[in-house]
Order: structure tokens, then sequence, then C-alpha cells
């Protein structure tokens, strides 16, 4: 597991400092969540960890009839979807207390289904670092990119069947992200005559 950078820490002395979150869900290769220290949630269902993948990607659409829809093939119960939605929330609540005293998965009246600012992605900060380093030289960009890098552990959703991924493009886009990072990055050492980073 790589230890992710102090809560707001900056990058360096590049000016860039990465916004604070509590809780990662991890996409970029085996899928889990941890917290800022690396212990990860123990789910007692497995749809409750693919919900909290799906809200994940869907901040700005994330309701309840569209969960159902993406994650049961058929029509489910109201107390099975209840069921899972608790278990999420249970489940990140024993790995991390809010600082804000909220619940990562705010209780609502609506349809809607949010989840807390602080819950980030490791494909959110590779993306963030992505773009931060387009405006940047070689050297400075290596710093910022390179961490980013080091949060993909294997192919996008590793060992999943989730199909909502594919069929949404979720896995091309990531898959994209990783890849144009990469590249971006070698050609950076490449640049400076560093091989062993190309090779990274």
């Amino acid at each position: 597991v790589v230890a992710p950078p102090a809560e707001g820490a900056a990058i360096g002395d590049l000016g860039w400092v990465e916004p604070p979150w509590s809780l990662m869900v991890r996409i970029l290769g085996p899928v889990e969540v941890c917290d800022r220290m690396g212990a990860v949630a123990s789910f007692e269902r497995s749809k409750a960890l693919e919900l909290v993948v799906w809200l994940s990607q869907h901040r700005d659409r994330s309701t309840r009839t569209a969960a159902r829809t993406a994650l049961w093939e058929i029509d489910v119960r109201d107390a099975t979807f209840a069921n899972v939605v608790s278990d999420a929330r249970r489940a990140l609540a024993r790995l991390s207390a809010n600082v804000d005293d909220d619940e990562w998965i705010p209780r609502t009246l609506t349809e809607q289904l949010p989840m807390h600012h602080n819950v980030v992605t490791d494909a959110d900060l590779l993306r963030m670092r992505f773009e931060h380093a387009r405006t940047q030289c070689a050297a400075d960009a290596i710093h910022t990119l390179r961490p980013g890098l080091e949060l993909v552990r294997d192919q996008v959703f590793f060992g999943t069947g989730y199909l909502w991924t594919d069929a949404e493009g979720v896995t091309s886009q990531l898959t994209v992200l990783v890849t144009s990072a990469t590249s971006v990055l070698a050609g950076h050492y490449l640049a400076l005559g560093d091989i062993d980073g190309v090779f990274w």
C-alpha cells in the first residue's frame, strides 16, 4: 500500500496542494475503500462496496433509482436495497468517523443518495495531478505525476464483475487516464535522460 501524503500537504514546493480527504475509494486496481493510514473497510455485502464505488463515479446524478438500476439487472426489493445502503454506511463508519460528524452517505428524504465530499477516489487524485502537470516543466511535472501513478496497482476495477462500468464507458475512460498520464510521465523522464524513470 502506498502511504498517501498528509492531508492538505503541498507537493514539493510547486504551489499545488492536494485537496483534503478522509476516505479513498481505490479503483485503479483491486477495488477497496481505505483511510489515510491504509486501513481497509470491511463490507458484509459485496453490493455495499459496489454501491460506494458507483456513488464515487456518479456524484452529480446519484439517485436511489439510478443506483438500483445500475447494480441489479432485475427489480430489487426495497428492503434489500435499504440493507445494502445501511451496510455501506456502517462499513465506512467503522473505518473512520467523519470529522464533520456527518454520515459518509448522508440520509435524505428525497431520491438523492449523496456521498460526502471527503471521500475521494484514487482516480480523482490522479486526474487532478495530470491536469496540473500540463502547465509544468518536465522536472516539476514528474514530481506532480509520479505520486498519482503510484496509486495505480493493476487494471482498473481489477477482479470485479461490475456491469455498469463497461456499459457506461467508465472503465475505458479511466484506462485512458492512466495510460495518458503514464505516457506523459515517461516523456518527461526521457527528456531529462532518466532511463530508470522511463522504465518505472
